[in-house]
């Protein structure tokens, strides 16, 4: 066994590049479903919206104006991509976004005769990289028009309506060549309009007055190979695409076209008002209005079995023509807030809050191709991720997303693609064949709009050949210790014969063997890595040390709204009208973070690792928030009923200790799991009232700890204090 003893200061877990927006602020209830901020490029149709590198492209009639929205009620304009074929009707219906490898960030938009290319990496000196000429397309509306269009790698697709689908190439993008096009025949039938590329799979969905959905191969990303088609007889305005579905809509069409590509799958049918254009974010589909009942309808699809009506930001009726004309069908969720634009001439764009809470919810994996476990993928394909919510251009790095051979480990270069909630990456080189690879997201890393990030770490492995090479990696649950005493690290698993077995440790040193062990010498979170290898194949995966101070710094907790971060120099201070736990410097006496809790938080504590936990009375729940971050470590549900109140670490950290206001009882969470390990009745009868807990703070004791727990009211003769020993539960 190898043992190793270290001392380290307290880090945080990676993040986001800092950017100047979107912003993450809560409203006052009063502006639920309302509109916010100053209208946006007021004098000009505006379509569909996106976020660039932290800055709002409003998508517009070959205009498309760039505004810095850091602070929404003060957007500053900053640049304008103005194509040189927008005299006419180009809508821009679909926008996307490519990101190089080496930090360039470029953007595709439709014109009356195609599309252009954008060099948008200075944000205030926008370059016009080329335009593209497509056969057929001149000025339309729903025909002889592009209505989709995504850029992957060095490939360009366009759905060009009655002229099908254009695949451009764009290695030199201040050359691009048409390569081929897909007429509608060769689509099924399917008029090309919103498209998305994830992986192998092309989704094809069709523009207003026609309804369909075709699935294509991008084995070969330059030639297409259609799946399976479907038209509908009900006509739908527009198509989308959200997790694992897509969508048309008047009524809201849900389905599958993931699960078999080559058999597209009605899932489900809700009727809906008249509605035009869709966005999605955080298991939401966000669906535009028709005239005249202008505004942007929220529904839950975390369901998509059955999607369910959440509200509705109303659209602007306050015109001359008071909404006669007035859409606001366009929409892009970010955060709590909604950008709503219209393409009447002079409406322009405007912000509106479909929830008034910050934005806490991190974003996920829903479905990717490769699958993991895949085998026989195609070299020359991209790769493809379709997660919950928008993800930040800028977030997409060489460390945030890593692509390696599993044998020799030797990392991919390549270029990422933006739609939507869709992220594709496209390697520069072909993939070698009979290999296996492995997709990494690191937890901490790719964040959504409003700096969110993995909560956990994504690995997805798959093969170019018949066979998939997947060594086991198994590091172990959390492990627990006091500082300088010795934990053992176990690798779990099968190891193959002549594995090669090695920690990494956070101040970059390293253990070998299956079996070893590792001493701190400070508190903390510490993540630690476990290596496993044979020959060339190398397989890596994490776990989490939590290190608890010394006996002798191990103070007496109590439960409240306010809580002295040493560690990170502010103070954080619960506010449950706004469901907001607020960071306010020592230094500066200034908020410098607020983060989103549960509903009705009522106590936050904080655990020698630098965990914040919040209790949720209406929710039911406790959260536990990297404190560095503000991401959501776990949230824990608690019976039907407990009400949490009050909550306080045990003095070493290893338990929160949480008073259920509601039901009468303590719970005893795990603070490295995030689980709930026992819970304790503080009555006899339980026919009899429960005893209302509100507080509850604990000392430690030479066999454990101590909890005290007061009750909020007590009978007229006496005051209650409920004292409990713990770690084995006992009434005193």
């Amino acid at each position: 066994m190898n043992t190793h003893l270290f001392a380290l200061l307290l880090v945080g877990a990676a993040s986001a590049p800092a950017l100047a927006g979107p912003p993450s602020i809560a409203f006052p209830p009063d502006d639920l479903w309302t509109r916010v901020g100053p209208v946006m490029s007021p004098e000009h149709k505006q379509n569909q919206p996106i976020v660039v590198d932290g800055n709002l492209l409003l998508g517009g009639n070959g205009r498309h104006p760039l505004f810095d929205i850091s602070d929404p009620y003060k957007p500053v304009p900053l640049s304008v991509l103005q194509s040189n074929w927008g005299t006419g009707e180009a809508e821009s219906h679909q926008l996307a976004v490519s990101r190089t490898a080496d930090g360039r960030t470029r953007v595709v938009t439709i014109s009356g005769i195609g599309v252009d290319l954008w060099d948008l990496t200075d944000p205030t000196a926008p370059v016009l990289l080329s335009e593209v000429d497509l056969e057929g397309v001149f000025y339309g509306d729903n025909t002889e028009a592009v209505w989709g269009v995504a850029w992957v790698g060095d490939t360009v697709y366009a759905g060009g309506t009655s002229t099908g689908l254009h695949v451009v190439d764009v290695s030199d993008p201040t050359e691009p060549v048409v390569v081929t096009r897909l007429p509608t025949p060769a689509l099924g039938g399917v008029l090309a309009g919103p498209l998305w590329a994830v992986g192998s799979l092309l989704v094809v969905t069709t523009p207003k007055e026609f309804a369909g959905i075709a699935t294509l191969d991008l084995s070969d990303p330059r030639d297409p190979v259609l799946l399976d088609s479907l038209v509908e007889d009900t006509k739908s305005y527009i198509g989308g695409f959200y997790g694992r579905h897509a969508h048309l809509i008047t009524p809201l069409r849900t389905y599958d076209v993931t699960t078999d590509p080559r058999e597209i799958t009605l899932v489900s049918s809700v009727p809906t008002d008249d509605a035009e254009y869709v966005s999605y974010g955080d298991d939401h589909l966000f669906l535009g209005a028709l005239r005249p009942a202008p505004g942007i309808m929220k529904w839950d699809v975390s369901d998509p079995l059955q999607p369910i009506l959440v509200g509705k930001v109303l659209g602007r009726k306050d015109g001359p023509d008071a909404g006669v004309f007035t859409d606001d069908q366009f929409s892009t969720p970010i955060g709590n807030l909604l950008v709503l634009c219209d393409d009447e001439i002079t409406y322009g764009c405007q912000f509106g809050v479909h929830d008034t809470r910050i934005d806490t919810t991190a974003p996920r994996v829903l479905w990717s191709s490769p699958l993991d476990g895949a085998t026989g993928v195609s070299p020359e394909q991209a790769l493809g991720v379709s997660f919950s919510d928008a993800i930040e251009t800028a977030s997409l790095t060489p460390d945030t997303w890593i692509l390696r051979a599993v044998e020799g480990g030797a990392e991919v270069p390549g270029d990422w693609s933006i739609q939507g909630t869709v992220v594709g990456f496209q390697p520069h080189q072909p993939l070698a064949t009979d290999t296996t690879y492995e997709l990494v997201l690191p937890r901490g890393g790719v964040s959504d709009l409003v700096g969110n990030t993995l909560t956990e770490a994504v690995s997805i492995t798959f093969a170019t050949g018949a066979e998939l090479l997947r060594l086991p990696c198994d590091p172990g649950p959390p492990a627990f210790a006091d500082v300088g005493a010795p934990i053992a690290l176990s690798a779990g698993g099968t190891l193959p014969d002549g594995a090669a077995v090695s920690w990494g440790l956070p101040d970059g040193s390293t253990l070998a063997g299956a079996q070893a062990s590792v001493q701190f010498a400070s508190p903390g979170r510490w993540p630690v890595t476990l290596s496993v290898s044979v020959g060339d194949a190398v397989r890596t995966c994490a776990t989490t040390v939590v290190v608890a101070p010394s006996a002798a710094d191990r103070s007496p907790t109590t439960s409240g709204a306010l809580v002295h971060d040493a560690a990170r120099g502010v103070v954080w201070s619960l506010h449950p009208d706004a469901d907001a736990l607020v960071a306010v410097s020592t230094d500066t006496r200034a908020p410098v973070r607020t983060i989103r809790t549960g509903d009705d938080p009522q106590a936050v504590a904080l655990t020698p690792d630098g965990t914040l936990w919040v209790s949720a009375r209406a929710g039911d729940e406790v959260t536990a928030f990297d404190g560095d971050s503000g991401t959501i470590l776990a949230s824990i549900p608690l019976r039907y009923g407990c009400g949490p109140h009050g909550l306080a670490p045990t003095p070493d950290g290893r338990e929160v200790v949480v008073a259920c206001g509601g039901s009468g009882e303590l719970v005893v969470l795990d603070a490295a799991s995030h689980t709930v390990r026992d819970t304790i009745a503080l009555y006899d009868d339980p026919l009899a009232p429960r005893p209302p807990l509100r507080h509850v703070g604990v000392v430690d004791t030479a066999s454990g700890w101590t909890a005290f727990a007061p009750q909020f009211t007590s009978p007229d003769a006496t005051g209650w204090i409920h004292r409990v020993t713990g770690p084995t539960l006992q009434r005193l």
